[in-house]
């Protein structure tokens, strides 16, 4: 009998051996990710961060399959989700209800540029309404420019 794998696109089943619990002030941070580069860095990030940004889980899987490509940053935002897109292939979808992180991360997204992702941009879109905004790379958090939806949502 041959064992036939079922497709996974969305990458549910992808294994996160790495994994680290970082305490952050009276809380811990639970970081796990298929990329030991990935989740050593966000681990050194999370112990040094002065700001607590309140995130109790990441879960970030690095998709060899991505297309590369980090031109524009877009930011979506609704209630307590919010999404950052980088380019194309790099995806970041924040929960700040129940203070989780899931991303599926380009393979050409290196640490140190996730990191500045999730602990500057993101806390940047906190307590804002309904958004979308786009930015060049080399655009800072402060400079990104927030359009209401408000007629996408009827």
């Amino acid at each position: 009998m041959t064992t036939v794998r079922v497709p996974d696109p969305m990458l549910r089943f992808t294994p996160t051996p790495y994994i680290f619990r970082v305490q952050q002030g009276g809380e811990y941070a639970q970081i796990e990710s298929n990329d030991l580069a990935i989740a050593l860095c966000l681990r050194r990030t999370c112990m040094n961060e002065k700001s607590e940004v309140g995130i109790r889980r990441l879960k970030l899987i690095r998709d060899h399959q991505a297309p590369r490509g980090k031109g524009v940053r877009t930011v979506l935002s609704n209630g307590p989700l919010h999404m950052l897109l980088l380019g194309t292939g790099t995806m970041l979808i924040f929960d700040w209800k129940k203070r989780e992180v899931i991303g599926f991360i380009a393979p050409d997204v290196n640490a140190d540029e996730l990191a500045e992702l999730l602990f500057v941009l993101l806390p940047a879109t906190r307590n804002k309404p309904l958004v979308v905004a786009k930015t060049n790379i080399a655009d800072t958090c402060e400079s990104l420019a927030f359009v209401t939806l408000a007629a996408f949502t009827k």
